[in-house]
């Protein structure tokens, strides 16, 4: 049986996407983070794999970055809130 390693190739998705969003990319920012709050919930040993993948280093980027360029605002809004959540439950 092949084990996979599912929050650090989520987190890798996130890596490849995280300094350009925009309106073609948002969407699947949104859902990775959805899907890291997801794996994490109740889960101690998947919120001790986010912060070896410096997962948090990525929320601040987004966070601090602010620009969208192309973006729906509620597009913006959920992946920020989605962002926050993650941030909060680690």
């Amino acid at each position: 049986m092949e084990s996979f390693k599912l929050v650090t190739e989520t987190v890798a998705i996130l890596d490849s996407l995280y300094l350009n969003i925009d309106n073609d990319t948002v969407a699947t920012v949104i859902r990775v983070f959805s899907t890291l709050n997801e794996f994490t919930s109740g889960n101690q040993a998947t919120r001790v794999e986010l912060v070896d993948c410096k997962v948090i280093d990525y929320i601040n980027v987004i966070l601090r970055t602010h620009e969208f360029p192309d973006c729906d605002e509620q597009d913006v809004s959920l992946s920020t809130r989605q962002c926050l959540l993650l941030y909060i439950s680690d």
